[in-house]
């Protein structure tokens, strides 16, 4: 059985197709950073359960060179996304997305993650005009890491954009991402 919010459709067959937009540093020269883009297919692509029995679906991001694998647990008005079984939670949410709504996670090694749904608004993601957007911020700060990462979703949709801008006092590298929804197909 896999759980499902409109925020968050997580049903298994639901796919997303995005341009990403990164920023990739030339090691040679420190201060160049060019700007690449490339195709990222995001689909839900069965369940499994974890070692605790619970129930989750897999969630599948095909990169051009390479294939990440989250899973997402979800338990009555909170979602959460880990690498694989076993592990620390990686994102939360809590759900339904309703404004001003605040949570906090503290997974590991003295980081904090915290979220916050900010006032709707409307938002032209390439082809697409969205209205009743809800963006969520979400900024990290462990000891080496801090990340700012700015997410806008449609219900009946899902992530339609996202931003993610890694900066930390100990990572010499800035590297930014952006996605943008260019299509999806849903259950």
């Amino acid at each position: 059985m896999s759980y499902s919010s409109d925020s968050f459709p997580n049903k298994v067959g639901n796919s997303w197709h995005y341009l990403v937009s990164d920023t990739a540093i030339s090691l040679g020269v420190p201060q160049t950073t060019e700007i690449i883009q490339y195709n990222l297919d995001v689909s839900i692509k069965g369940i499994t359960h974890l070692p605790t029995g619970e129930e989750v679906t897999i969630w599948q991001y095909k990169y051009p060179d390479h294939t990440d694998t989250s899973l997402v647990y979800q338990h009555e008005d909170s979602l959460k996304y880990m690498y694989k079984a076993g592990t620390n939670v990686n994102m939360f949410y809590i759900v339904p997305l309703k404004t001003n709504t605040e949570w906090s996670l503290f997974p590991r090694y003295g980081c904090g993650i915290f979220g916050k749904v900010l006032d709707t608004t409307s938002l032209q993601v390439n082809s697409f005009h969205f209205n009743e957007v809800m963006p969520v911020s979400i900024y990290g700060n462990c000891p080496d890491l801090g990340f700012n990462v700015l997410e806008w979703y449609v219900r009946g949709v899902g992530l339609v954009k996202r931003t993610n801008n890694n900066a930390g006092s100990f990572n010499i590298i800035h590297h930014f991402t952006g996605w943008s929804l260019q299509s999806y197909h849903l259950l």
